[in-house]
């Protein structure tokens, strides 16, 4: 388009289509975005190439040779191989480095010590272990957060153990934090050196764990995201259940006359949306139903559903929760509830889809934006934007105009909020209409309406007090979270913010994941959002599942809690802390006695360690790393250099 963004086939029903079938647009190529909008519209544009691959996946690449991986037990005596790197000139530009080789060579169990310009190729590390004996080694180099996944890759390539490597992060913690001072910076590194040859020492190897995977997702809510979701779920060959709470699918679109910047009605797209999940036989639907409870973790939930004074049992892998949001009913504010004249959004909307709008001639139709929105303070659960209500104004305003080209309407607003590219466009063709006027107000003036429907408005641009004689008041409100979001965050185990929307992980970052493995999020369920941005989080979230569903079974890290029995006596302190909910307290007999201890559920921990923090008995710890590494540690940092 003239700005030089790349043009979608239909902004609003195909948010990331380009022209051309087979593309995909994702964020800021197709105009300005936020983080977690572009994120979410790179997983939905995941989920549209892989449903275009669905008959060729799994072909596409050769299962790789087994790797013939060296055998190592705890008890065998260390012997560590050091790779020390230059990262050119990032480390040992501030590290005496040839000091700090022969410092290397001095520590206990150290075999072999190589040096590297760049040690993260991995070509002279893994030859360092391919051609010696040793059975552990340490990495001196950047940070682990970065770096260690890389170095755990070359180590299981060159046939060791990737848990019998230890990162020593020399450039973050160390030359980068030391610039001015090389002679300390060489000491400070010589003591992480000597601190990450202690914790070699001990390491054991540990294999990855695997659990089953059903290949199936439950969806939560048959609006237009969840629908989308199943949508593409299906058409990337998986079968999907779909619960919708009503007698049918399609939420508040259904109700809706238009859709802002749409040429389409959305009437019309949800037709085709559901008669297009109808006729899917990878998906079963299930009308009027609502969900009893939920169990299990990521790749087995069991679900319990009841609709039709029946109830069905399913078991699936992966949940999508896409139960929407709903318009707030804004009883006390501005007269609503006084006249039947004074109506919301939604209902405005509703009458003007069935016909009932009932204003003639030269009618006065005052629309108010922000009431029960951008309320003042940072704490107000009210603080918050309702992200469409400008865009709605604006098309129901030309709706009116329409239908009645003699009808005065007057926008009453605070500012703008219109988060699409094409949006402002919008908003400029409606002040060409002369029979569409905006009048800005402030937070300290608020709008008053009598039960006469008298307006009163002071215009913040002209500083001047308008009177407005009314014939229909419509309050613009925000959506917020559904009542059933509260039982199904019980249920789920899951994370619910301010006005019963969903909150997800990581903030911006991840902003269709959930805490609970296995759980994604979509849609108004998680914030308001426009009819695009609610597409795209369905597809999105259909892309979150795949990666759980598309195998049959899922591979984890074991750098997961472990219970060790003897020495743990049930006393349950580590359970409630636990954020993932990933510990239980369980009984049974012990030589004729009650023995009570925990158990951690591997499929749902995280390893975050907080069991092993309150644990007073040293009963519970995270697989690689035990309380006696960090002693080791502790105890190496602070012996005294000669």
């Amino acid at each position: 388009n003239e700005p030089g963004f790349f043009k979608e086939v239909d902004p609003v029903y195909q948010p990331l289509n380009a022209t051309k079938d087979g593309i995909f647009l994702c964020g800021t190529v197709q105009g300005p975005k936020d983080i977690s909008e572009s994120i979410a519209q790179a997983c939905g544009a995941a989920s549209g190439a892989s449903a275009l691959l669905n008959e060729v996946r799994g072909t596409e690449l050769a299962r790789p040779p087994e790797k013939k991986v060296r055998e190592v037990k705890p008890e065998d005596e260390a012997s560590i191989g050091v790779i020390l790197c230059d990262c050119g000139s990032n480390i040992a530009g501030f590290i005496e480095m040839e000091e700090l080789r022969e410092y290397a060579r001095s520590l206990p169990n150290v075999e072999v010590v190589e040096r590297d310009l760049f040690a993260c190729g991995g070509a002279k590390y893994k030859e360092m272990i391919a051609n010696s004996d040793i059975n552990r080694t340490v990495v001196v180099a950047c940070s682990p957060k970065t770096h260690e996944h890389l170095f755990q890759l070359h180590t299981e390539n060159a046939g060791l153990n990737k848990y019998l490597m230890e990162i020593v992060n020399a450039r973050n913690h160390c030359s980068w934090v030391h610039l001015t001072n090389k002679d300390e910076a060489t000491r400070k590194a010589k003591t992480l050196l000597r601190m990450g040859v202690a914790r070699a020492r001990l390491l054991e190897p540990l294999d990855t764990i695997q659990s089953d995977v059903v290949q199936s997702c439950l969806i939560i809510g048959g609006g237009i995201s969840g629908m989308a979701c199943a949508d593409s779920l299906a058409g990337m060959g998986f079968d999907v259940h779909l619960v919708e709470k009503n007698k049918e699918l399609g939420g508040k679109l259904r109700n809706l006359s238009s859709a802002f910047m749409a040429e389409r009605a959305p009437s019309e797209f949800i037709s085709e949306l559901v008669n297009k999940v109808a006729k899917n036989d990878r998906i079963t639907t299930y009308l009027d139903t609502e969900i009893q409870d939920i169990e299990g973790f990521i790749g087995q939930f069991d679900v319990r559903l009841s609709g039709a004074g029946n109830e069905e049992n399913l078991q699936v892998g992966s949940i999508v929760v896409a139960t929407g949001a709903h318009e707030t009913i804004p009883t006390g504010l501005h007269g609503y509830g006084d006249n039947e004249n004074i109506l919301t959004q939604m209902e405005l909307e509703n009458a003007i889809s069935t016909g009932k709008l009932d204003i003639k001639g030269d009618s006065n139709v005052v629309m108010i934006s922000c009431v029960g929105a951008k309320e003042q303070g940072s704490d107000n659960p009210n603080a918050y934007c309702c992200n469409i209500g400008c865009g709605n104004m604006l098309k129901n305003a030309q709706a009116i105009t329409k239908l009645e080209p003699n009808t005065n309407v007057f926008i009453l607003h605070k500012d703008w909020t219109l988060p699409h590219k094409n949006a402002e466009k919008e908003r400029l063709a409606s002040l060409s209409n002369k029979k569409i006027n905006f009048i800005r107000y402030s937070d300290e003036n608020e709008p008053e309406v009598t039960s006469e429907l008298k307006v009163s408005v002071l215009n913040a641009d002209k500083g001047a007090e308008e009177t407005i004689e009314a014939d229909l008041v419509v309050l613009t409100t925000p959506p917020k979270g559904t009542e059933e979001n509260v039982k199904l965050k019980e249920m789920l185990g899951v994370n619910l913010g301010p006005n019963n929307f969903f909150e997800g992980t990581l903030g911006k970052l991840k902003p269709l994941d959930f805490t609970a493995d296995g759980i994604f999020l979509c849609g108004t369920a998680h914030s308001p959002k426009g009819i695009p941005e609610t597409i795209a989080d369905g597809l999105g979230a259909a892309s979150r599942v795949a990666t759980i569903i598309s195998h049959d079974v899922l591979q984890k890290e074991p750098t997961i809690s472990f219970v060790v029995d003897d020495n743990c006596d049930g006393c349950a302190y580590c359970i409630d802390p636990c954020p993932f909910n990933a510990i239980t307290l369980i009984e049974y007999m012990y030589e004729d006695n009650i023995k009570k201890t925990v158990e951690v559920n591997e499929a749902v921990c995280h390893g975050c360690g907080i069991c092993m923090a309150t644990c007073p008995k040293e009963g519970i710890f995270v697989r690689h790393f035990k309380p006696e590494y960090f002693k080791a540690m502790v105890k190496s940092a602070l012996e005294v250099m000669a």
